[in-house]
């Protein structure tokens, strides 16, 4: 602990003019007295030192404790980002993917997601009650996801690893999550301008396999949380159910891709 630091410093300078003074006294008064305050000296040392240890100990765990309780809150949006992909993915895809019932991981990796979620279609309806579009619905996801984010760095940024806000400032500054959660500004220029879009597809996006944007927006995500879970040795990931892709729940496969 750093409040420990300079009464260990002063300790020790007395401790050091004691014994010099020990050594060079021929006084056996001066030498008995030198004798018992080095003792005493010593004993008082070696309790600090020890009260640090047990306040170092104290700091780490409550540090652990919140470098946990903060890759629990990450997990949230991170989920709901990496379950908004895969939501685009299915109603913008014409068959269930293979991978459908293992992870985010895998499922949002392969070159299948990549060229499907290009024809979503961001006029036609997301799967939510009331009905909007995918356009108005990315914007009220992201700008959640964002907030989340925000709040993450604003409350644990003093206990986060350099890499890990670094990271998360990637993440939230990234031109995807800025165009998504911006959806109000395409409607209002299109107004503006009276243009009438006969389809939206904001993911068509030229690119090839070292440099696709979702890809590197999406690795980032899951970078984050094994840097988490190196860090305080959390073994749980995140959360991907696979009943996303039942039947009977919005959105259906292709639903939205353009016609």
């Amino acid at each position: 602990m750093k409040t420990l630091k300079i009464p260990l410093l002063i300790l020790s300078l007395i401790l050091a003019l004691l014994i010099v003074l020990y050594i060079k006294t021929d006084n056996q008064t001066a030498d008995d007295f030198s004798l018992n305050l080095i003792t005493e000296i010593v004993g008082i040392f070696l309790t600090v030192i020890l009260i640090d240890l047990v306040l170092k100990r104290r700091e780490q765990k409550e540090k652990l404790d919140i470098l946990k309780n903060t890759y629990s809150q990450y997990r949230r949006p991170a989920q709901r980002l990496l379950s908004y992909f895969a939501s685009i993915y299915k109603a913008s895809t014409t068959q269930k993917p293979n991978e459908w019932n293992t992870d985010y991981k895998t499922l949002l990796s392969t070159q299948q997601f990549y060229e499907d979620i290009k024809y979503l279609d961001f006029l036609k309806p997301a799967p939510v009650i009331p009905t909007t579009d995918w356009v108005t619905y990315s914007q009220n996801q992201l700008t959640l996801i964002k907030s989340d984010l925000e709040k993450i760095l604003d409350k644990y940024a003093f206990v986060l690893d350099s890499k890990i806000i670094t990271d998360l400032e990637w993440i939230i500054n990234h031109w995807l999550i800025q165009i998504l959660s911006s959806g109000s500004s395409f409607k209002a220029a299109d107004n503006s301008i009276n243009l009438k879009r006969d389809n939206l597809c904001l993911l068509a996006i030229k690119s090839d396999d070292d440099t696709n944007d979702v890809k590197e927006l999406i690795n980032k995500v899951f970078e984050v949380a094994e840097k988490f879970k190196s860090i305080t040795k959390e073994k749980n990931d995140i959360i991907y159910s696979d009943d996303m892709w039942r039947d009977d729940i919005a959105p259906k496969i292709s639903d939205s891709r353009v016609s």
